[in-house]
């Protein structure tokens, strides 16, 4: 059953009321729960311990940061909208921030004032932006671009995380309900455990292609058919992978390269093979139903598709990469495996945003690469407005955009790694050291050996 999952909403009051707005709006249209700083009074220590309950309380912390530092609490001589943020990290809620863009504030300071600035305290504030720009965020330059942002890190948390969330009484079930589920599930598992007593008796008499065979065939144990003929998944994910790697990457231990990028395309092709996504499974869990996922610090999500577009060149999702090497990692431990992909700049396509040097540079300074997003439609490119609005702009004529894909291309080098959803990457320190390396490696300041060193030193899920 679906869970509504209670956003907590930390931002400064008087100079974002219109964008605070727009967040519970689109916090509400997913159906969610929004609640935030203004059921409280800031000042004294007393609505600081009840915000903090309302944060425990939380499945995710949304930070919208405008140009103000905000009000500051006397003892810790910290913003509250800071000390809200820094206790959200430290007891592990996932957070995400929404930043405003030099635009945008540009725009309200010429509307309203230098009162939407920070005036007070400039050196905490620039202090507390590159914390937070540190970490997951996303740009707004108006309210669209907030809805927007709100509503695909909530599809992507509830897919990444196992929350608590709200349930409504109506669809907790029953004693007898429960029984009842629990034989239905009892009578799959034995079926499912025949089929796969089946196919090992097959494993134990195939004799031709040995090796091959056997990593095929093993696979099919983590992969069945349900009745309508969907794949359902039967073993946690990184016994799924395990079994993936060994197919693309027969008889690879440790740490090898592939400096190749032909070579390395029809690797991707057999480890990102159908199917990547499980309709059902015998568990009933989330858990297994999205595998395989790209990793990049805090920005991750579950690969749902890969599109081999020339012989260096692939679509992984909506993410074009021009192939430059990527590296495999099979070590003892298999929840340990993963695949580093390093990817080639590309020239812009022309139909998105263009980058000043200033937001380039700055772009690098935080996230570590620059990318542009855009449609296609057809053989047409649009801009990512237009596809946000269904309707573009060809040839000076007004054409209807609804098939068109969102696609995003990288105009600097970029490099992520692919490994398991029950990878240790899936961890607030996997995202600390994943994103620090992965950047460090593009600088040329770490190697994927100094990954490794520390990546072994995570916990197993």
């Amino acid at each position: 059953m679906r869970k509504k999952l209670q956003v907590f909403i930390s931002s400064t009051y008087k100079d974002l009321i219109e964008e605070r707005q727009a967040a519970v709006e689109a916090i509400l249209k997913a159906g969610h729960i929004p609640v935030g700083m203004e059921l409280f009074t800031a000042g004294d220590k007393s609505q600081l311990e009840i915000i903090k309950r309302w944060i425990d309380d939380s499945d995710v912390f949304l930070l919208i940061l405008g140009g103000r530092y905000g009000s500051v609490e006397s003892e810790s001589e910290l913003s509250y909208i800071e000390l809200e943020y820094e206790y959200a990290v430290k007891k592990n809620i996932p957070v995400f921030a929404l930043v405003i863009n030099d635009e945008l504030l540009n725009k309200k300071v010429s509307e309203i004032g230098r009162k939407v600035l920070e005036l007070e305290n400039p050196d905490k504030y620039k202090r507390f932006k590159e914390k937070v720009l540190g970490k997951m965020c996303d740009f707004f330059n108006d309210k669209k671009d907030i809805k927007l942002a709100v509503s695909n890190t909530l599809s992507r948390f509830e897919k990444r995380f196992d929350f608590t969330g709200w349930v409504s009484g109506e669809n907790i079930k029953t004693n007898q309900e429960l029984e009842e589920e629990n034989k239905r599930l009892r009578k799959q598992l034995e079926k499912k455990k025949s089929e796969i007593k089946e196919l090992k008796e097959r494993l134990e008499n195939s004799n031709s292609n040995e090796n091959q065979e056997k990593d095929s065939v093993e696979e099919q144990l983590c992969v069945v058919k349900g009745e309508n003929g969907e794949p359902i998944l039967t073993e946690v994910p990184y016994i799924f992978f395990y079994h993936r790697m060994a197919d693309a990457f027969p008889g690879v231990r440790n740490l090898k390269y592939f400096n190749n990028p032909k070579t390395a395309i029809k690797r991707l092709q057999i480890l990102l093979k159908y199917p990547l996504q499980f309709k059902d499974n015998i568990s009933n869990t989330s858990d297994m139903k999205d595998p395989i996922w790209y990793w990049r610090g805090s920005s991750c999500l579950d690969i749902n598709s890969f599109k081999k577009l020339n012989e260096t060149k692939c679509l992984i999702n909506q993410k074009e990469l021009e192939i430059n090497r990527i590296a495999v990692y099979r070590g003892s431990d298999y929840y340990r495996n993963f695949v580093y992909v390093e990817t080639k700049a590309e020239d812009s396509l022309g139909p998105g945003k263009e980058y000043t040097d200033k937001e380039i540079e700055y772009l690098e300074n935080s996230l570590g690469y620059i990318y542009e997003e855009y449609g296609l439609l057809g053989e047409n490119y649009i801009s990512r407005q237009e596809f946000d609005d269904s309707v573009a702009v060809i040839d000076d004529e007004v054409v209807d955009a609804q098939d068109a894909e969102l696609r995003v291309r990288y105009l600097s080098e970029y490099n992520f790694f692919i490994a398991p959803k029950d990878s240790p990457m899936n961890s607030q320190k996997g995202d600390q050291i994943g994103g620090k390396y992965l950047n460090g490696i593009l600088q040329g300041t770490y190697d994927l050996d100094d990954f490794l060193d520390e990546f072994l030193k995570l916990p197993k899920k």
